[in-house]
């Protein structure tokens, strides 16, 4: 049987690990936005940020389904696990939250999942 210090290391392990399974629950549903800082010029690569704004060009690569999208004059390059079937239009108000990356010297913001992408209004 346990002596009684293995049992209170035992409580304490199963106490930390409810706890970190709620936060892990409570975080995950908050999405990464809280997180993120608004786009801005000053953004540096890795940088998490939110990119809001008006889709003034949508197109999708030739390849691999993936949707390059021109919200603001800025890139965001939406992978295909993001784009979850959804389509956007030019005139879509988009917030995109992602992070901030160099692709051949052109700075877009990239979210990771479908919920990093909300539609704020569909184009008439």
């Amino acid at each position: 049987m346990f002596h009684p210090q293995e049992k209170t290391a035992i409580a304490l392990l199963a106490g930390v690990l409810v706890v970190l399974s709620a936060a892990h629950l409570v975080l995950g549903g908050l999405g990464t936005a809280p997180f993120a800082e608004p786009y801005s010029a000053d953004a540096v690569p890795g940088d998490l940020v939110i990119l809001n704004g008006t889709v003034d060009d949508a197109r999708t690569t030739a390849q691999g389904g993936h949707v390059i999208l021109s919200i603001n004059g800025t890139t965001a390059f939406i992978p295909r696990q993001a784009v979850d079937g959804r389509t956007f239009d030019k005139g879509d108000i988009l917030m995109v939250t992602g992070t901030l990356q160099l692709y051949e010297g052109t700075r877009e913001v990239v979210p990771a999942r479908p919920d990093d992408i909300i539609v704020l209004a569909k184009a008439p």
